[in-house]
C-alpha cells in the first residue's frame, strides 16, 4: 500500500530553483484565430439578429444610442461601429473591493479568474437529473463551497 503524505507542501518539500509560484503560466484555451472568429460571429449576431429586451426603457435607450430597433418585437440591432466604439471605452481592468474598501481582486488583463457562476436561474438536484428553480439556499451553498475552495476566486450574484 502506498503512503500519501497529506501534509505535503510543494514549495517546502521541493525547492526548485527554476520554478516559482509567483509566475505561473497563464491558461489559454483559444488561439488568436479562434478569438477573432468568435468576435466576428458575435458582431454578426448583434448587427443582423439583434437582442430581445423585455423593457421598453432599454429599447429606447439603445435606439437613442444608435441601435436599429423593432418596437413591435422589442429587438435592438447593434451596428458594428457602435459595438467597437463601446468596447474601446471600457477599462482594461476592473477592481473589486471588499466591504471595508480593501482591494480584493483585479479582473482583466491577462489574469484568469475562476468563479462558480452568477445567480443561476435553475439548479441541478443531487440526483444529477432533476432541474429546478434556484433558491436562496442554493446561493448560500455555492458561497460556502467557493469560500473553502482556493481554486475559485470569488462568487458573484
Amino acid at each position: 500500500m502506498t503512503h500519501v503524505n497529506m501534509n505535503f507542501n510543494y514549495e517546502e518539500d521541493y525547492q526548485m530553483k527554476k520554478f516559482s509560484f509567483d509566475s505561473m503560466p497563464t491558461l489559454r484555451m483559444l488561439d488568436n484565430n479562434a478569438i477573432e472568429e468568435i468576435h466576428e460571429g458575435a458582431l454578426d449576431i448583434l448587427e443582423n439578429c439583434g437582442i430581445h429586451f423585455d423593457r421598453d426603457e432599454a429599447i429606447n435607450i439603445l435606439e437613442n444610442a444608435g441601435c436599429s430597433v423593432n418596437h413591435e418585437k422589442n429587438i435592438a440591432k447593434f451596428p458594428r461601429d457602435l459595438v467597437m466604439k463601446s468596447i474601446s471605452t471600457v477599462p482594461d481592468t476592473v477592481k473589486l473591493y471588499d466591504r471595508d474598501g480593501n482591494l480584493y481582486r483585479e479582473l482583466g488583463g491577462n489574469k484568469t479568474n475562476f468563479y462558480p457562476g452568477s445567480c443561476p436561474k435553475n439548479m441541478l438536484d443531487a440526483d444529477g437529473f432533476t432541474s429546478r428553480p434556484a433558491m436562496a439556499q442554493d446561493m448560500k451553498n455555492i458561497a460556502k463551497i467557493a469560500e473553502y475552495t482556493p481554486q475559485l476566486d470569488f462568487v458573484s450574484c
